[in-house]
């Protein structure tokens, strides 16, 4: 029986990105760990180990290997969280109206923003829940009175009998509604 080997294509990547002086010790080390792979876990977890590992060994990722007392354990991480939240409580009450201040500011801001996006998103669906909604109207009337400018929805009955008479094209219904 033979043994496995690599495919041919990461082969290739590792022996035109990697030095020529180092590139027979790290071939030769890579393709025994794909073999163990291969029969510990089958082709496609040997393929996918065998390409991480060639390419943690290129030269602009190498990194220096460090050993396990180095890297933080998980009681390290928990405890360095822990300690961020003791300081950052500690400076919230130390600071106890700047901190107000700006929480204050912060949930301002972000309600404001909320309705006014809220305000635009109902502005835009009007009137969405019929069937051809983009094809629907509403008239309004602006006028001046003493100085100050208005909008209202208020009409003259006349208005709907004229847009169904003088713009028949224009509209195929006309609804009155108050």
């Amino acid at each position: 029986m033979t043994s496995p080997t690599p495919p041919r294509w990461v082969k290739r990547l590792l022996r035109w990105l990697h030095p020529k002086g180092t590139l027979e010790e790290v071939e030769g080390d890579l393709e025994e760990l794909y073999v163990y792979w291969y029969r510990r876990a089958g082709q496609t977890q040997a393929t996918l180990r065998y390409l991480l590992n060639v390419l943690s060994v290129l030269p602009p990722f190498v990194r220096q290997r460090q050993s396990k007392e180095t890297y933080p354990s998980s009681t390290q991480h928990v405890a360095m969280i822990r300690n961020y939240l003791k300081i950052a409580f500690r400076n919230l009450t130390k600071n106890k109206a700047y901190s107000f201040i700006n929480i204050g500011g912060l949930a301002v801001g972000m309600a404001v923003a909320m309705m006014i996006g809220f305000w635009i998103y109902d502005e835009l669906s009007f009137n969405k829940y019929h069937q051809n909604y983009t094809r629907l109207a509403k008239v309004v009337q602006s006028a001046t009175v003493n100085g100050d400018f208005g909008v209202g929805e208020y009409m003259p009955l006349q208005l709907a009998n004229t847009l169904k008479t003088d713009f028949s094209d224009d509209f195929d219904y006309v609804i009155l509604s108050s």
